[in-house]
Order: structure tokens, then sequence, then C-alpha cells
């Protein structure tokens, strides 16, 4: 029993030197490892709020281009760098615009809301010789860029399509 003391005393545990070496080296693992899970967080929060505005961005370009393929030459009402107004197959009338009146930019259709925080948009209008045209009977292809920003402004994403209607009328068409 005695020799069990003698050994028990004889290794004395940890010093205070010793414990505080291990506190601070253990302080410093979970700070880069905190780190290292905050910084992880972050960037898929971005990546999230970047899907969701590219998604939000191709709904808006998906539906704008598939309303301008249907129409005719005879459908298209006004035309101009950031608003085109136009017949659609229902026979009612459309305006595609960018709304700068509120606080938000945003892309409306007859003043509904299709997409928001719209950085730009542009419609640009060709002829048959791809020369830029204002001039509705001349116009024989669309060209349509959307540029919106995300939630938190790390980034704007750009859009660009050419529709090119598929009941205009062809010059020369063989």
């Amino acid at each position: 029993m005695e020799s069990l003391r003698k050994r028990l005393a004889s290794l004395g545990g940890f010093s205070l030197v010793e414990l505080v070496l291990y506190i601070s080296l253990s302080s410093i693992v979970v700070g880069i490892t905190s780190y290292v899970m905050v910084t992880q967080l972050d960037t898929y929060a971005f990546v999230s709020e970047r899907q969701g505005s590219l998604a939000d961005a191709s709904y808006t370009m998906g539906r704008i281009s598939n309303e301008l393929v249907y129409i005719e030459t005879s459908d298209l009402v006004n035309v101009e760098n950031d608003t085109i107004t136009f017949i659609d197959t229902t026979g009612n009338n459309v305006i595609l615009a960018l709304d700068t009146t509120g606080p938000i930019p945003t892309i409306t259709r007859n003043g509904e809301t299709l997409l928001s925080d719209v950085v730009t948009f542009t419609l640009e209008y060709y002829d048959i010789n791809n020369n830029a045209t204002t001039t509705i009977a001349d116009i024989r292809r669309i060209t349509v860029t959307l540029t919106c920003g995300d939630v938190n402004n790390q980034g704007n994403i750009t859009l660009t399509k050419s529709i090119t209607p598929r009941n205009f009328i062809y010059a020369n068409y063989e």
C-alpha cells in the first residue's frame, strides 16, 4: 500500500505552466476552426442567394423570350430601348418595360413585376442585315439584355438573349 502512495506522489500531476499551455493551444485551435466554419457558412449563403437571383433572372428572360418569339411584325405597337409594346397571341396589349419609379427598379409586364432589383434592361432591334433599327416594319431580331443585382450587392448577373420572332416576314426568303 505504501509503495502505491509513493508511486502516486511521484507522478504529481500537471504543472500550472502545462495547464496554461494546454488551454492556450486549445483556444487557438477552436478559434481557427470556428473561423473556417463561419467562412464556409458565408460562402454557402452567398452561393444560395446567387443561385436564387440567377433562377429569377432566367425565369424572367424565358418568359420575355417566349412572348416575343410568337409576335408578328403587325403586332408591334411601340419599341424603345427599355420598353416594348405589342399585341400577344391572345389579342391583349402587352407592355414590357423597365420601371424606375419605385425605390427598386423592376421589369414589369403590364404593371406586374417580373423581376426586382434590376440594374439594366435593354432592348435592341435589328433589321434583316443586322443593322440596328427602331423602324417597326424593319425589325427582324430583338436582343434582350437584363442585369440584376444579388441580395448583398456582391456582383451582378447579366443575361442576354437574341430572339428572332417566328412570324416576322422576311424579304427575299427562299
